[in-house]
């Protein structure tokens, strides 16, 4: 988990960004696109094949990215207006904001990802209300009306699934957000080695967790349809799914892939004009789901298949990875479990919104504090973590059941060649471990910071516990996986040897018939310059007299030598 922004970050730029409104009424020829693109989400989001045809062909889906004006104007992250014009400004304190991601393929680099909106209001009791949805021109109506009691200042949540520019540029325009903060949540690279990308972390004495903050983790999904090549992404947010490679034992451990996901938490307290009276805004941005298409009757995930340079959607039948994450609500009886609910876990958005619609009950402390409304997503993450580590421990027993099976024998062909290609499966793990704990760590490292109240310590709404658990799984694989990579080296030695046996057997073979007919090539040159011993010569009896038992002479000679010497060294080893 990272941590974007300073608390504070916009207080000198904030008078440059007013209303969006404003900005609105000086792009006049600048066509509405927020209205538009809402009512396309919200048709489409029940039928993922419109969903998938829109995306294709609504030109109002797209922006002009033509030269180099993606890379110094900020459009690949907010719509036209103020906010976008801050994000230019700042572009010279922070040159993050100048690229986009340089992994979107180039024939994706104008496509506008859909996005959807949810607000949920809470009481003074910290009882939500219903999750509505919003368009961006609702929204931006919505944020520039004032609380009607300024007395009791709003508790609400929004919940942002995916980083369409119109509604970036509608959160930026009314609250202080640092651009820093969807920039870091928009980037797709794993790492960055280029000269035009940008995501270099800030310092450290910049974070302020309890503003803002960002985390990493992964979601599984199984391809019962398995896909012919291995770079794959989500279409409607270009995060990679990596598909590595496993030992040939257990076929479904190949058919899964690692989504790569984000959920950046940003938040400010609101004080009201009462004394003692304190609200808070939160935003959430989550990752949207993969798309769906019908295909032959059957309902498939559309997957983009290609690379950085071109990539095309291909729809390919799956299915979460057993399932999905575990429920983790503490039911107090089996009868309260057995009739409550379950989530859909097809959306992180909607599955935030269930929880909070049936479960926020089970939050019973400092609802005052913004930090309460990111439990039940921190709740998902960690559960989402712990099948994760779950499918690492299956894949590393893989590993180490192929070394068990191992068989080092005379005369195998390819005995080293097979190891060496297990390792390097191992290898391909082995890189991945450093990453997956130091998102744990990060995340540790922000609960470490003593701001909840001490009466939450032991109680479930602490999600420290969860991620500590994590942590020591995650450390114990990464130690397995040290100790499995020693037994590889020492298993490809072995039968790196065995093959240099099998090879110096050959060798001998080939040094035994070349005792047999060197003394007949030394013995018919010698015969060879008189011509009465010559083939079909009288004296050819001679040369066949002498040559053929010279020749059995010096056979038996090395035969007994080499074995005898081997015999005798035998037992004077053993007898050691």
């Amino acid at each position: 988990m990272t941590n974007p922004q300073p608390h504070n970050f916009m207080a000198l730029n904030n008078q440059n960004i007013t209303s969006l409104s404003q900005g609105q009424q000086s792009q006049e020829a600048q066509p509405d696109l927020s209205n538009q693109q809402s009512q396309g989400n919200q048709q489409t989001h029940g039928n993922p094949q419109k969903q998938g045809n829109q995306r294709q062909g609504n030109e109002h889906n797209y922006f002009d990215y033509s030269g180099d004006q993606e890379r110094t104007h900020g459009d690949h992250l907010a719509a036209a207006g103020d906010y976008r014009d801050a994000i230019k400004t700042l572009r010279e304190k922070n040159k993050n904001l100048t690229h986009r991601d340089w992994k979107v393929p180039e024939n994706r680099a104008t496509v506008v990802l859909p996005s959807r909106v949810k607000i949920i209001t809470f009481n003074v009791n910290g009882v939500p209300e219903e999750a509505k949805d919003y368009n961006a021109k609702e929204l931006d109506t919505f944020l520039s009306n004032p609380p009607q009691d300024p007395s009791k200042p709003p508790r609400r949540l929004f919940l942002l699934e995916g980083l369409s520019p119109e509604y970036v540029a509608v959160f930026g325009s009314h609250f202080p957000i640092d651009p820093t903060f969807f920039m870091q949540h928009q980037r797709t690279a794993l790492w960055e080695g280029r000269h035009r990308a940008g995501n270099t972390p800030m310092l450290a004495s910049l974070k302020d967790p309890e503003t803002s903050f960002m985390i990493e983790y992964s979601e599984l999904l199984y391809f019962i349809d398995t896909p012919q090549i291995r770079s794959l992404r989500n279409p409607n947010d270009n995060r990679h799914i990596n598909l590595s490679r496993k030992p040939k034992i257990s076929t479904d451990l190949d058919q899964v892939g690692i989504m790569h996901r984000k959920a950046s938490f940003w938040s400010q307290k609101i004080k009201g004009s009462a004394e003692g009276t304190e609200g808070w805004d939160v935003l959430i941005v989550v990752d949207p789901p993969l798309p769906t298409r019908l295909e032959g009757g059957r309902e498939k995930t559309v997957i983009l298949v290609g690379t950085s340079k071109h990539a095309d959607e291909v729809p390919l039948a799956t299915e979460l990875y057993q399932g999905g994450y575990i429920d983790f609500i503490p039911y107090t009886s089996l009868a309260e479990a057995k009739t409550a609910e379950a989530p859909k876990r097809k959306c992180m958005l909607d599955d935030l919104c269930f929880y909070w619609k049936t479960c926020h009950t089970q939050i019973k402390n400092f609802r005052e504090n913004p930090l309460f409304a990111s439990i039940f997503l921190q709740k998902i993450i960690a559960s989402n973590y712990m099948t994760l580590v779950g499918y690492l421990e299956a894949n590393l027993s893989e590993l180490e059941t192929a070394i068990i099976l191992s068989e080092i024998k005379e005369r195998k062909k390819h005995q080293a060649l097979d190891v060496t290609e297990k390792w390097s499966i191992l290898q391909s793990w082995s890189h991945r471990f450093p990453e997956y704990c130091g998102m744990i760590d990060d995340l540790l490292e922000w609960h470490s910071i003593p701001k909840l109240p001490p009466n939450i310590k032991d109680a479930w709404e602490n999600c420290e516990k969860d991620f500590k658990d994590i942590q020591r799984r995650l450390s114990n694989l990464r130690s397995r996986t040290q100790l499995l990579s020693e037994s590889f080296v020492g298993l490809a030695t072995m039968a790196g040897i065995q093959e240099s046996l099998d090879e110096a057997k050959g060798v001998k073979v080939l040094t035994f018939l070349g005792f047999f007919f060197l003394p007949l090539s030394l013995i018919s040159a010698l015969f060879t310059l008189p011509d009465e011993y010559g083939l079909g010569k009288g004296r050819f009896w001679l040369y066949a007299a002498i040559a053929f038992p010279t020749a059995a002479v010096i056979t038996c000679v090395a035969t007994t030598l080499v074995f005898g010497w081997r015999a005798n060294f035998g037992k004077q080893y053993y007898r050691r």
